[in-house]
């Protein structure tokens, strides 16, 4: 028997209710893409900066 579910985005268990922190973590990097993306205008050579090991996209 399961001790806890995961249904829309929420794990339910006999403790109650709470959030999957997995979809937290997926709120907090979409913000972040949001904001950098934003700044994008700003910085010169966004893309060379922001890439893995500078890498041009």
């Amino acid at each position: 028997m399961t001790s806890s579910l995961i249904f829309l985005g929420y794990i339910i268990s006999a403790k109650g209710i709470k959030v999957d922190p997995v979809k937290i973590e997926a709120i907090k990097i979409r913000g972040f893409h949001g904001l950098a993306s934003f700044y994008r205008r700003f910085v010169k050579n966004f893309s060379t900066v922001i890439s893995p090991r500078g890498v041009n996209i």
